[in-house]
């Protein structure tokens, strides 16, 4: 997840290309936003819930 993130910061940068879909993209950042809800309640949660 690491490697993913410094490649999408070194993209948004200018210094790199991005290796990875629009699609791609969005999927990984629904992916982080998931993560952060869930350590924040303390709860599994669901991609869908996102909405």
């Amino acid at each position: 997840m690491v490697d993913i993130l410094k490649v999408f910061a070194a993209a948004i940068a200018g210094t790199a290309e991005h290796p990875f879909t629009s699609e791609q993209v969005a999927c990984k950042v629904q992916v982080l936003e998931a993560l952060a809800r869930s350590a924040k309640d303390r709860r599994i949660v669901e991609i869908a819930e996102l909405g």
